[in-house]
């Protein structure tokens, strides 16, 4: 049943279970710059919890974002970088936006800001 609801969440997760490949596992189950923590609140959130995304976890899910393909987390990981972008933040937020291929306001209003 886990299988299911996980494969019908992420095509990533699909084609891992459909491959017959121990590579594909392995590669699942080492996901570099993504912590424990973050990864069982990722998988929390596949299952249907709230999704909690905080200035300290927010790298980390967009990474999983882009990672297994879920277009809904990206957009939400987009607004939390809207509501951070300042001065201070915008080098960084810039730079995810370029790192997870995000073409939109967010990468302009983050170039703006950086130019200023």
């Amino acid at each position: 049943a886990h299988k299911l609801i996980l494969a019908a969440r992420s095509d990533m997760f699909k084609e891992v279970f459909n491959a017959k490949d121990e590579i594909k596992e392995k590669e699942l189950a080492n996901i570099e710059g993504v912590s424990k923590e973050a990864f069982v609140v990722f998988l929390e959130t596949l299952y249907g919890s709230p999704m909690k995304i905080h200035r300290e976890n927010l790298s980390e899910f967009l990474s999983l974002s882009h990672k297994f393909n879920l277009a809904d987390l990206k957009e939400k990981c987009e607004e939390a970088m809207e509501e951070k972008l300042s001065p201070s933040t915008a080098i960084d937020i810039f730079k995810s936006t370029v790192n997870f291929k995000l073409d939109g306001k967010l990468k302009t209003e983050s170039f703006k800001m950086i130019q200023k």
